[in-house]
């Protein structure tokens, strides 16, 4: 699998406690802190029979469109990204072209968890 495009990138999201207890509970707000929300971007990949497994006596057959789809939406595992942390669990799939055997597709996350958080004084991403 040949990765085409890649301008995969978190969307950090900022959870601030009220400290607003009705109950007078606790001394003040709690820490707030930063948290993944949301992954943008796509990657744009290059598939071919040998990127999904299969054999040469199955591709002309197997390979198609929607082998392709199906595959890629039940595997996301096989498409490397370079996000530290970052587990898709489930990709939108979109074929943008197929022919001679290849097939070029862009991929968004469409389903992740992340275990990545920051605090307040982290600069990164």
């Amino acid at each position: 699998m040949k990765i085409l495009h890649n301008d995969l990138h978190l969307v950090w999201e900022r959870w601030d406690d009220p400290g607003d207890y009705p109950s007078g509970a606790g001394s003040g707000p709690l820490p707030g802190y930063e948290y993944v929300g949301d992954v943008e971007g796509r990657i744009e990949v290059e598939v071919g029979p040998d990127d999904l497994g299969l054999e040469d006596e199955e591709a002309g057959k197997a390979f198609n469109e929607s082998s392709v789809r199906a595959c890629l939406a039940a595997c996301p595992e096989m498409v490397e990204h370079e996000i530290e942390g970052l587990d898709v669990s489930r990709w939108a799939v979109s074929v943008l072209d197929f022919d001679a055997g290849r097939a070029r597709v862009v991929l968004s996350v469409a389903d992740f968890a992340c275990d990545r958080e920051r605090d307040r004084g982290w600069e990164g991403d």
